[in-house]
């Protein structure tokens, strides 16, 4: 006869009284879902490894905001993909593009910005 495991609902609630080793089950339960997903919506191994360790400090530091309203994977899912919508709209943001980035070389480049130091300052 196996072991039957509590629930992650049970786990967290341990968690958040403390409970140190359910803490760590948890994470090791959640983390191969975290990562598919993350992998699905990211396509690249290395950006999901990144996103998942991201969304797990989340998860963990947020965990007694959870309100058992809803089964504990639905907000595990809701946390990481909120996480990597906004990450990835920030990423697109930050794309420069070859014009703006001649442009940024330019304003480097000016003679306005360069500064010579004086022997007192070398």
């Amino acid at each position: 006869m196996g072991i039957i495991e509590p629930s992650l609902e049970l786990l967290v609630q341990r968690a958040i009284d403390g409970d140190q080793a359910s803490l760590e089950e948890i994470v090791r339960r959640i983390q191969t879902r975290v990562y598919a997903l993350a992998l699905r919506m990211l396509w690249h191994p290395a950006n999901a490894e990144d996103a998942t360790q991201e969304i797990l400090v989340r998860i963990v530091t947020n965990l007694s905001s959870f309100r058992d309203e809803s089964a504990f994977t639905t907000w595990v899912y809701r946390v990481a993909s909120n996480y990597i919508l906004t990450s990835k709209r920030r990423a697109e943001r930050e794309i420069v593009t070859f014009e703006r980035f001649g442009e940024q070389l330019d304003e480097g480049l000016s003679e306005e910005q360069i500064q010579v130091a004086d022997d007192v300052e070398q």
